[in-house]
């Protein structure tokens, strides 16, 4: 029923339409249509919202969109706007011409403008288009109108103009957007029942010329058809559409070099990272390039302040460029800092990327560095697995007399007062203190041996006190101290005469048996017999001394 409702619309509406157009070509006499029918073109538009997160969101919206065809049997053309070549805007409209190639293939009838597939493709073609300019978020807030000027063949070469609401280049960015959605897949077109995108683009706006491909991004395409003011560069708004915007550190273009302000230290890198990035990466104009460009700030950006290492005096990093093999990125490490602290922190950071204390997550891989060139204010330093962080250190720094490299607790160096390590105390403690050992191990052993010595002396003498001695030996009973040489010598003879060698000879045998018999050679025995003197002991030395 609603398909006879719409054939029927479609007959009624033939009557009288040649008599309602304005165009020049159309014929004024009766309607030439002998027959209607009607059509339905279906549209895709896709939207895609890419987040700081590896998710992204697809929105698929698909529109159908009803219309009459009248068709004549006398092979005239088709009773719609003929293309121009040209459109001059008014007051308040902006236009853009485009060139737009949509990987669809039609037939060749399309070689023949006068054919009725030409004249229901073009419009179909115009209705399509219409369609998604009006409805994309790039273009949909200041989108008026398009006039299709031809199609062609190869693949289907639509020449057209957008006309947007706006006399900036507001108008002319908003189309770029959207002509490089279509390109880079972000949304697709139905026409002659194909659904496909679109190859190329080539742009006419008043900011200059542009193509657009599958190589190109769109900041590309905005920086050719703009110039943004000194200090602003291109940044995208939240429907795709690019803009200038104040430059901040998340850049989207490299730049190749970086001049440090008041209190700011600048240490330049060349990290090495152990992912594999593919060929892409060697256009810089490619959405590839600029994708993993923007990713790598963003995940050093986070490494570096999150670090301990280098978190306390980091402010932010300049990525100049980056490069293949394995993914090379030539950055600057700004740090709050006007002495060589900064650049032992960012020397503490690389080094513990390239020796396993730290990793990446970059383009779906997670790994370390391998190597990484350091090149700050102490000099120029290389880190590789093999070397040690200290000996980075004294490469890039000189400490002062008396100390050396030492690491903190956060693992950055620093020079730091040298401590005690040689054997010289040691060595001056064995020397003294081995001698001195001995010395009075061997005073302890003397003072054994005399004390021992001593103790058996006494002990002999204890002996000869204990002794009885007999009445007859005691002192003065019977025997005296006699002089020299006293023994039965007469009394006239004891000092005042000479001795001769006989009686020196009878002296020593008198001597010999007195010390045989146990006698004391220094007491004169006056009680000879056993009897006891009969005189003092006095008397006999006066009388010796005097006789």
């Amino acid at each position: 029923m609603l398909e006879f409702i719409k054939i029927l619309f479609c007959y009624l509406s033939s009557r009288n339409h040649n008599r309602r157009r304005h165009n020049p070509r159309s014929y004024n006499s009766r309607s030439y249509y002998k027959t209607s029918y009607h059509k339905e073109v279906t549209t895709q538009e896709v939207t895609t919202v890419k987040t700081t997160t590896p998710e992204v969101t697809t929105k698929v919206v698909t529109k159908s969109l009803f219309y009459c065809i009248h068709k004549d049997y006398s092979n005239t053309a088709l009773n719609v706007s003929v293309p121009t070549t040209t459109y001059t805007p008014v007051s308040g409209e902006l236009k853009v011409e485009v060139i737009l190639t949509i990987n669809v293939t039609p037939n060749d009838e399309i070689n023949n403008e006068n054919s009725a597939y030409y004249q229901e493709l073009f419009n179909e073609t115009f209705i399509v288009l219409t369609n998604y300019y009006s409805n994309s978020a790039a273009t949909k807030d200041n989108f008026i109108k398009i006039v299709v000027y031809r199609i062609s063949k190869g693949s289907l070469v639509v020449n057209h103009t957008v006309i947007m609401n706006s006399t900036s280049t507001t108008g002319q960015n908003n189309v770029a957007a959207a002509t490089n959605n279509l390109v880079n897949g972000g949304a697709t077109l139905t026409i002659d029942n194909q659904t496909a995108g679109a190859s190329t683009v080539a742009i006419y706006a008043p900011g200059g010329n542009a193509t657009v491909t599958t190589s190109t991004t769109i900041c590309g395409t905005f920086n050719t058809l703009n110039t943004c003011p000194t200090g602003q560069e291109c940044s995208i708004d939240g429907n795709g559409v690019p803009y200038c915007a104040p430059i901040e550190s998340t850049v989207s273009v490299p730049t190749t070099t970086y001049t440090p302000v008041s209190g700011e230290i600048k240490v330049e890198v060349i990290l090495t990272i152990n992912v594999t990035p593919n060929d892409e990466i060697n256009n810089e104009n490619s959405a590839y390039y600029q994708e993993l460009f923007n990713e790598t700030f963003i995940v050093l950006t986070n490494y570096y302040s999150n670090s301990a290492a280098s978190k306390d005096n980091f402010i932010k990093i300049v990525v100049y460029r980056i490069s293949k093999g394995s993914l090379v990125v030539n950055h600057a490490v700004i740090m709050n800092s006007t002495s060589t602290t900064g650049q032992n922190q960012v020397t503490a950071a690389t080094h513990n990327l390239v020796n396993g204390g730290a990793t990446l997550t970059i383009d779906n891989e997670t790994a370390g560095a391998s190597t990484a060139e350091i090149f700050a204010l102490g000099g120029h330093a290389t880190v590789t697995t093999s070397t040690t962080l200290c000996g980075i250190f004294n490469t890039m720094n000189t400490c002062p007399t008396g100390q050396e490299c030492s690491i903190d607790g956060n693992g950055v160096p620093y020079c730091a007062p040298i401590e005690s390590t040689d054997n010289f105390p040691l060595i001056v403690g064995l020397g003294v203190g081995i001698p001195l050992f001995f010395i009075v191990l061997a005073l302890i052993i003397v003072l054994c041996v005399y004390n021992s010595k001593r103790h058996k002396s006494n002990s002999l003498d204890d002996d000869d006190l204990n002794r009885t001695m007999p009445t007859h030996e005691g002192y003065f009973t019977g025997s005296i101290p006699s002089r020299f040489n006293s023994w039965n010598r007469p009394g006239d003879s004891a000092f005042h005469d000479r001795w001769d060698d006989e009686s020196v000879d009878s002296e020593r045998g008198a001597y010999d048996n007195e010390m045989f018999r146990g006698k004391d050679i220094y007491v004169y025995d006056n009680n000879k017999g056993g009897k006891p003197a009969s005189f003092s002991d006095w008397d006999f030395m006066f009388k010796r001394f005097t006789g």
